[in-house]
């Protein structure tokens, strides 16, 4: 298989990216959740505290959001505090997964679901669909379950008060379409970007651009498309965002498919940010594609500096 056959797999990439749904910058509002935390006396508000702080850790710090989420969890029992629980082992599902643990994520999403159908909680359930489809596409399930959670998210979107998460359901949409025309994906960007613009979510304005970057690589503009994946790497890190930042060094690795040692390069930085954010499945998975690059270069000496 020759490197330039790895372009394609841009798609792949973007299977983290549906995780954490927050507007604006994360490491702004974690400074003001840790604070809000110090002042607050109640155990019910300590619990809430806790599991927002996991949710805003979630594409920071999988370790972090395991950390917060099991604290939230632990408190929240004690004081047979229901919601609080449920919305803990939400949190956990997804440290979970990032850590590989794939069917232990999807019980508890699976155990988690009835709650917020029985409380009729909209968002919640949406976010348990896409969490389960980004666990499900790691081959443990076929496409048919993918594409009924998508068409069941879209559904249940119809009653929200507030549309803000539907931006990520139609990125989702275009990610797990194999078939999908570049026509739809336009369309989907289009309603997602509109969405995400209105509720000012910058997180979600950076995800609609990745997808504009990747499709300007694989038409083969690629000078079009160089300014705006430096861009895109420069506000990842502004934000604090671990997922955006690797899906940009990613698109990086595309971008340079006929430069084989400068995409390596780019996978190991994408690599470093994975180990640095815990997230065991991301390291495995950037790894495997810097090792097909190496073993294309035919030098020892590159696949030996592969991290590991």
């Amino acid at each position: 298989m020759t490197y330039t056959k790895l372009v394609p797999r841009l798609r792949l990439i973007f299977l983290f990216c549906l995780f954490n749904h927050f507007a604006q910058g994360q490491i702004p509002q974690i400074g003001q959740e840790l604070h809000r935390l110090s002042l607050t006396k109640d155990s019910i508000g300590i619990v809430n505290s806790l599991n927002r702080l996991g949710t805003l850790y979630r594409s920071r710090n999988a370790d972090s959001c395991f950390y917060y989420g099991l604290s939230a969890k632990r408190i929240a029992s004690r004081l047979h505090y229901l919601q609080g629980q449920k919305d803990a082992d939400q949190v956990l599902s997804y440290a979970l997964f990032k850590r590989g643990l794939y069917a232990e994520s999807l019980d508890l999403l699976a155990k988690t679901l009835p709650y917020y159908q029985k409380s009729n909680n909209a968002e919640q359930i949406i976010r348990i669909y896409l969490d389960r489809i980004e666990v499900l596409n790691k081959g443990i399930s076929d496409g048919k379950e993918i594409k009924s959670l998508l068409q069941k998210a879209i559904q249940t979107g119809k009653d929200l008060k507030t549309d803000s998460i539907m931006s990520e359901v139609y990125i989702s949409y275009c990610n797990r379409n194999p078939n999908i025309t570049t026509d739809s994906i336009n369309y989907y960007l289009s309603k997602s970007w509109e969405i995400a613009n209105r509720h000012k979510d910058e997180r979600m304005l950076i995800y609609v651009r990745l997808w504009q970057a990747r499709l300007l690589i694989l038409a083969k503009k690629k000078q079009e498309a160089l300014p705006l994946i430096k861009q895109l790497i420069s506000d990842s890190r502004r934000i604090g965002s671990s997922n955006l930042e690797i899906n940009a060094l990613f698109l990086m690795t595309g971008y340079y498919d006929d430069k084989p040692k400068i995409a390596l390069d780019y996978f190991y930085q994408a690599h470093k940010v994975a180990q640095k954010g815990g997230d065991k499945f991301l390291e495995l998975y950037i790894l495997n594609n810097a090792l097909e690059v190496a073993n294309q270069l035919g030098d020892k000496d590159q696949i030996d500096q592969c991290p590991s």
